[in-house]
Formats: C-alpha cells, sequence, structure tokens
C-alpha cells in the first residue's frame, strides 16, 4: 500500500539551500508535489524554514520549504556520505508543477 499521497518521481537535480545569510548546496533525488528528498552536508533543524533553488534544465524554481525528517549519513543509497532530508514545500508555485507533470510523465 502506498504510503504517500503524492508520486515520488526520482531525479537528480542540483539545489542551493539558502537559510539564514548562508548558503549551501544538495543534490535532490526525488520530487513530488508536496515535497522531496535531498542529500546536503549541512545538518538543519527539523522544522527549519528555508528557500531552496531547484534547477532544473533551463529554469530554476525558488521553492520555499519546511524539513520533515533528517536520516544520518549512509542510511539513505543516494546519501552515501551526506546528510538525508525530507522536505515538505510550502506553496510551490504553477511553474514547479507544471514541470512535474512533465518529468512525471517522461517516466
Amino acid at each position: 500500500m502506498e504510503k504517500r499521497a503524492f508520486k515520488r518521481v526520482p531525479v537528480k537535480l542540483q539545489a542551493r539551500l539558502f537559510y539564514g545569510n548562508m548558503v549551501y548546496t544538495g543534490l535532490v533525488t526525488n520530487i513530488s508535489e508536496n515535497g522531496m528528498f535531498m542529500c546536503t552536508k549541512m545538518q538543519f533543524p527539523v522544522d527549519a524554514r528555508l528557500i531552496t533553488a531547484l534547477k532544473a534544465g533551463d529554469s530554476t524554481y525558488q521553492l520555499p520549504i519546511t524539513i520533515r525528517r533528517i536520516t544520518r549519513p549512509g542510511s539513505h543509497p543516494v546519501c552515501l556520505e551526506d546528510i538525508g532530508m525530507g522536505v515538505r514545500l510550502l506553496n510551490p508555485p504553477r511553474e514547479y508543477i507544471d514541470f512535474l507533470t512533465e518529468a512525471g510523465s517522461s517516466q
């Protein structure tokens, strides 16, 4: 039985994370209409709110997110040396939803 409300689409997309006055990098490994999973070297607090800039092709999507869960390095098959984060999207823009629809249909 599927636990998630929205289908996850596997991807490998570079992301920048803006937290306070700092910028960090990450790798997004899957996306959905209301969340994503990413790997990063920086551990953010659960429930922290930040902005991620997701680069997909010629487009960049600015997405407000909140951290929902953290995994330790090596506990996720893609995040071997990095921290994994499950995040929730806060009011994703229509352009992102359109991109997600296209990405899901090409699977």
